[in-house]
C-alpha cells in the first residue's frame, strides 16, 4: 500500500538510515526529515504525509506535545512512535495524545512495514512486546469481580465484542441491523450489570474475564470515550 512518510529523529544518521530502509519498499516515499518536535509539527502541517515516524524523544518540543499538535492540526497524518522497550507508561500517554502505533527500537526492520500497512488500513499497531506489557498493566488495574457472562443476554455479549473491537454505536447498529438507540440501550445495560461507567472500563473488564480476545482490543482502547 502506497504511503508518504515524514521521519522525525534527533540524530541525522538514524534519520537517514530510516529513510533508506523505508525507500526500499516500492510505493513508500519519504517527504521530509525533522530533527526536533517543532520541525516535525511544521513538516506534518506543510507536507501532510500519511504517516509521521517519530522517535519517542525529541528536542525543543517533546514527542508527546508534537503528537498532540499534529493530531489537532487536521493534516490527517497518523503517528508511529519508535519507543524504548519498558516505557509502558510513556507509550500509553502518547497513544492517548493521538499516536496510532508504537514500535520498539529493537524490532526487526521488516516490522516497520507491518506497522505502516496497519496504519494505512486505519488500524492501530503495537509491537508484540509493547502489547504484552500494556496488557499486563491493564489487567493489574481492573478489579476481578462482577457478574458472570451468563447474566448477559446473547445480544449484550455481541454488542460487548463489537464495542471491544472499537466500533461506535452507529457502526454496531449498521452491523447488527438495529437502530443506534437500541445499541446504546444494550451498551447501557452492559455497563449497569457490570457496575462500570466508561466504555474503556467495560473493555478492560471484558479482557480481564477473557470474554474478548486482547489482540482485537488493545488499539481500540485509545479511541474510546
Amino acid at each position: 500500500m502506497d504511503a508518504t512518510v515524514v521521519v522525525a529523529n534527533e540524530h541525522r544518521i538514524v534519520s537517514d538510515a530510516l529513510r533508506a530502509l523505508l525507500e526500499t519498499r516500492k510505493g513508500v516515499s519519504v517527504l521530509g526529515q525533522a530533527c526536533d518536535g517543532h520541525e516535525a509539527v511544521e513538516l506534518a502541517a506543510r507536507l501532510r504525509p500519511d504517516i509521521v515516524l517519530m522517535d519517542s524523544w525529541l528536542p525543543r518540543l517533546s514527542a508527546l506535545d508534537a503528537t498532540r499538535r499534529i493530531a489537532r492540526n487536521g493534516c490527517g497524518s497518523r503517528i508511529l512512535i519508535l519507543a524504548i522497550h519498558g516505557s509502558g507508561g510513556a507509550i500509553e500517554e502518547v497513544l492517548r495524545a493521538g499516536a496510532s502505533g508504537c514500535l520498539v527500537k529493537t524490532s526487526e526492520p521488516a516490522e516497520i512495514f507491518t506497522a505502516i500497512d496497519a496504519l494505512q488500513r486505519g488500524q492501530v499497531y503495537l509491537s508484540p512486546s509493547i502489547a504484552q506489557q500494556m496488557m499486563e498493566g491493564f489487567l493489574g488495574r481492573v478489579p476481578d469481580d462482577g457478574p458472570p457472562r451468563s447474566r448477559l443476554t446473547a445480544r449484550e455479549r455481541e454488542v460487548l465484542e463489537l464495542v471491544a473491537d472499537g466500533l461506535s454505536s452507529k457502526e454496531i447498529a449498521v452491523k447488527l441491523g438495529r437502530s443506534t438507540k437500541t445499541v446504546e440501550s444494550h451498551r447501557s445495560a452492559l455497563m449497569r450489570k457490570l457496575g462500570i461507567h466508561k466504555v474503556s472500563g467495560l473493555v478492560h473488564f471484558a479482557i480481564r474475564k477473557g470474554w474478548v480476545a486482547p489482540a482485537l482490543v488493545l488499539g481500540a482502547l485509545y479511541g474510546l470515550p
